[in-house]
């Protein structure tokens, strides 16, 4: 049986857009052949070992209201997305598929993990993967940022801000107030900043609290989803490739985009829009696209010229980073 064990030998890198990371892909360059028999001796304790059942997988329910690009997926890809999510709950890197599947299919496994969960704030953007001369995945690496170092710390931290946010957003009367409040927020407590470290991430708007589109778009996401409001993360192009928001409410979907509100007028420019007006501006591209039509109008553009909220104690005095946004891009 020939098989393909993969060395630095041939190495590539597919240079994504900012949201959706950077793909490292480890190509075979050296061929075995794996021995036809070996004669292997098993002690008792191994024996023992063998014969104890093991403990049950644990199986998770993603509702796809909430978590949409699960549902995008077929079946071996969604037990990719389980697994992968089970080992990186446990902080382990690395996984070797349990089911067959196409280097193509686990990637893609992956990306709808990366998008459905912001909550997994210590996943970097990048990751990699080892696959046979047929094109049979054996192994996802997936990348951890500086935040996994203190992993116990910076959960703490992330759900303290989220909780502070979560908490006030829970007062307002309806589903569009607590909205209306998470969008304030976010945008009160977090400064744009091209340069902000591991602005891919929630954790860079909640508690770092400098941040790119994608770190608004997660933060949103992750605090909305929280709030039993469905909100999914949406890449595309806007004068560059970008990120934003695309929820639910009252069975209707609007587009907001808090980096584009941050630097607007009203900053409300961008919230709850139609595609209809929408669509003059940004534009979803790959797997966004077969997200839902964002038709609603009901909530849509009410807050034109409206200030910002106050924000509970924990946000006070803090001294945002000059950011000088312009819309459009990142």
């Amino acid at each position: 049986m020939m098989v393909i064990i993969c060395t630095a030998a041939l190495f590539a890198v597919f240079a994504l857009s900012p949201q959706t990371g950077k793909v490292i892909i480890e190509l075979a360059g050296l061929l075995s052949k794996r021995p036809e028999s070996t004669a292997v001796s098993e002690t008792a304790e191994e024996q023992t070992q063998a014969e104890q059942p093991s403990e049950p997988v644990q199986v998770y329910e993603f509702d796809e209201l909430y978590y949409p690009y699960y549902g995008m997926l077929n079946d071996a890809q969604k037990a990719v997305y389980q697994q992968v999510y089970r080992e990186v709950l446990s902080m382990n890197a690395e996984t070797v598929p349990e089911v067959t599947i196409s280097e193509e299919d686990a990637s893609e496994a992956v990306m709808a993990l990366l998008y459905d969960h912001p909550e997994l704030f210590w996943l970097d953007t990048a990751f990699s993967y080892q696959y046979t001369e047929d094109h049979v995945c054996t192994k996802l690496i997936m990348q951890f940022n500086d935040t996994a170092e203190h992993i116990e710390e910076t959960k703490k931290l992330f759900e303290e801000n989220a909780d502070a946010i979560i908490n006030e957003a829970l007062k307002c009367s309806g589903d569009y107030e607590k909205e209306k409040y998470v969008h304030d927020a976010l945008l009160d407590m977090a400064g744009y900043d091209t340069e902000a470290a591991m602005n891919q991430s929630a954790f860079s708007a909640l508690v770092s609290r400098t941040t790119v589109c994608a770190g608004y778009a997660r933060a949103f996401q992750y605090l909305m989803t929280r709030l039993g409001i469905p909100c999914y993360y949406v890449t595309g192009y806007a004068e560059g490739e970008h990120a934003w928001n695309t929820v639910k409410l009252d069975g209707e979907f609007y587009n907001v985009d808090l980096t584009w509100d941050k630097g607007s007028l009203s900053g409300y420019d961008y919230f709850n829009v139609p595609d209809s007006r929408f669509q003059e501006t940004h534009q979803r591209t790959g797997r966004s696209l077969k997200l839902p039509a964002c038709n609603g109008t009901a909530y849509a553009s009410l807050e034109a010229g409206i200030t910002s909220l106050e924000l509970p104690d924990i946000f006070r005095n803090h001294d945002h980073p000059e950011d000088g946004f312009r819309p459009g891009g990142h």
